[in-house]
């Protein structure tokens, strides 16, 4: 009687990628998108994942970077409770630094759309205004609805 073979299971391919070859595609993708834009994406390594920061001035809005960024962006959770689970996660923040005009514009049409007097709130919503303010190339400030 022929002895019986078992076929093995083909090896997976590891889809493993170095984080900075991710920083790499994302400041590829960034600067294809914004081309005017300085981008300053960083990449970090630490025993249970990786991670990689992009920030810039002024330029386009956090969503509009977190869109592409975030293509890039890989973390493992448990399937039943939606927990994430550690080791090998890759983590993407962006965080865009707004310059004294943009927050004087942003604090300048809360005050116009509100008609709030009020410091605090005309802080709050001025800041909320600059967020979703994008500086084009030309220097123009174009405000994005929420």
């Amino acid at each position: 009687m022929p002895a019986t073979v078992i076929p093995f299971p083909e090896p997976a391919v590891s889809t493993y990628e170095a984080v900075t070859e991710t920083a790499k595609k994302i400041r590829a993708a960034l600067k294809a998108a914004f081309p005017q834009v300085k981008f300053s994406v960083r990449s970090d390594s630490f025993s249970m994942g990786s991670a990689v920061r992009v920030k810039w001035t002024d330029g386009p809005t956090e969503k509009q970077v977190e869109k592409i960024a975030n293509a890039h962006e890989r973390i493992d959770r448990d399937d039943a409770t939606g927990e994430i689970l550690s080791g090998g996660n890759r983590y993407i923040t962006c965080n865009r630094e707004l310059s004294e005009r943009v927050k004087k514009y942003g604090e300048a049409r809360a005050a116009a759309i509100t008609g709030w007097h009020d410091k605090y709130e005309q802080e709050r919503h001025g800041w909320d205004v600059s967020r979703r303010t994008e500086v084009r190339p030309d220097g123009q400030l174009l405000e994005w609805s929420r």
